[in-house]
């Protein structure tokens, strides 16, 4: 049984793969999966046959321990890194970006049904809260030019309290 963590990073892939306008615009090879083989799989170098590009990262959260008497919550965010290859805002950036956001609608018949240690349904919530585009982002686009953005996902997850302690 995968740990709630690993569960909702693995299920944001999952809601972005089921989206094939997403996958026809970003090539199989483009697609840099953290939860998968190989140990690094980002490129160094990317050259035009290599974007766009979409890695999922997590960035972190906070948790409350004793939210209530009964209950912690725990909030995980999550950063979707796209890089274009491509100065033309309606070329890669504006498209894949929409298509993004229609992926993550429908996320609670997707992972609302997620499970760990027999309690179901702890996801509660999950969100685009901000995003960032930036031209010619050296680090992200490895000098390449074109537009890069950072779309943030910020997740809830409820667990009863009792439950985390066994």
């Amino acid at each position: 049984m995968a740990d709630p963590f690993s569960q909702v990073f693995s299920g944001i892939w999952q809601l972005l793969l089921n989206n094939t306008n997403l996958t026809n615009q970003v090539l199989a090879g483009n697609r840099i999966r953290l939860d998968q083989a190989p140990r690094n799989p980002t490129k160094e170098i990317i050259r035009t046959a290599d974007v766009p590009e979409l890695v999922l990262v997590p960035t972190g959260g906070v948790s409350n321990l004793h939210a209530t008497s009964s209950t912690t919550t725990i909030q995980r965010n999550y950063d979707i890194l796209l890089s274009t290859g491509d100065l033309r805002v309606n070329e890669a950036l504006f498209p894949v970006q929409w298509e993004i956001v229609v992926a993550l609608l429908d996320w609670k018949l997707t992972l609302g049904g997620l499970a760990w240690n027999g309690y179901a349904g702890y996801l509660s919530d999950l969100n685009l809260v901000n995003s960032l585009e930036i031209a010619t982002d050296d680090e992200n686009n490895r000098n390449l030019a074109g537009w890069s953005t950072v779309l943030t996902i910020e997740t809830y997850m409820n667990f009863p309290t009792q439950l985390l302690r066994q």
